[in-house]
């Protein structure tokens, strides 16, 4: 059985309600969704988030990770 967004914000110390709205933000319509690709934010250096480039630049701000089936 697969995980919701909110088991996986959990699993990455995404704690506050803000920080699971970012994921949200990044997830939109992942919610509910039990399988698929899951974008996890990381900061920079600088400590900030950044948002989502084209292709070939995203995985530089964040983790990439697949729910199960």
């Amino acid at each position: 059985m697969g995980q919701t967004l909110a088991a996986v914000a959990a699993n990455y110390s995404f704690n506050s309600s803000s920080q699971l709205d970012l994921l949200r933000k990044y997830n939109p319509g992942m919610d509910t969704a039990t399988s698929g690709l899951v974008f996890i934010p990381v900061k920079d250096g600088n400590g900030s988030y950044h948002p989502l480039k084209p292709p070939g630049q995203i995985l530089s701000f964040c983790k990439l990770i697949m729910l199960p089936h």
